[in-house]
């Protein structure tokens, strides 16, 4: 039998990377965004093409978790955390249990349930993707919103127990036991987010090969309208620090 590894300590970082920071809502938080990340993008589109994976892409998780080690990447990925979000809390030897790497492949034009579209935060301390479809096929990108009713954009449940005290708190908890009450079916697009619930504050362009990272408090989302990724589909490396 002909077994087949991949290594992926051999995908390497660019060096000398620019790194653009926006600062975004009333809170103005960091959004980094690097292009050129990868030195050989085509060798990680290449571990996709040819070692096939399960499809995860289920109504309330739009990815395939990965066991994939991704060394060098993990490595910025933690380096850019400690520096600029004050997550400091990782060694070398906990990169791969506190950080979880997946695939996100989205297909335009589908239908899904409500609950799907709505902006989320994630049960961790920071988040990037790396965006790896072709630029002739990039459109929208990662949208991040504020919750009107809150008046805020994060939810710090995650770490801060003392939050979930807040009033703006129950307010989001709120919005988000209405929209699993009452779910229905909907197409994948962004246009379908209630203004009333929700305001679009920040959009960080799809580009090929374009590294985002942010803090997972950040309430944010895909952005795409239903006509996009039809004919080749949104591919992302995404990755959590927990």
């Amino acid at each position: 039998m002909k077994y087949n590894f991949v290594d992926t300590s051999e995908i390497e970082v660019n060096e000398n990377l620019k790194l653009n920071i926006y600062e975004v809502g009333d809170h103005k938080h960091k959004v980094i965004v690097i292009d050129d990340f990868l030195k050989n993008p085509e060798e990680v589109l290449s571990i996709v093409e040819t070692h096939p994976f399960d499809s995860c892409i289920e109504l309330v998780k739009w990815g395939h978790v990965t066991h994939l080690r991704f060394p060098k990447i993990k490595k910025v990925f933690d380096y850019l955390a400690k520096e600029h979000f004050g997550i400091n809390h990782l060694t070398d030897d906990m990169f791969d249990d506190n950080i979880k790497l997946q695939w996100n492949l989205v297909n335009g034009g589908i239908e899904c349930p409500n609950r799907v579209i709505i902006p989320h935060i994630d049960k961790a301390f920071a988040a990037f993707s790396i965006f790896l479809t072709s630029d002739e096929h990039n459109q929208g990108g990662t949208g991040f919103y504020k919750h009107k009713k809150s008046g805020l954009d994060y939810d710090i449940s995650y770490f801060d127990e003392e939050f979930k005290k807040t009033e703006q708190y129950w307010q989001i908890h709120e919005t988000y036991r209405k929209v699993q009450k009452d779910d229905y079916m909907t197409n994948f697009d962004s246009r379908n987010i209630s203004e009333e619930e929700w305001e679009l504050q920040f959009v960080v362009d799809a580009k090929f090969n374009r590294f985002v990272i942010h803090p997972s408090y950040m309430f944010h989302t895909f952005y795409v309208e239903s006509d996009w990724y039809r004919e080749e589909k949104r591919l992302s490396l995404a990755g959590f620090l927990l």
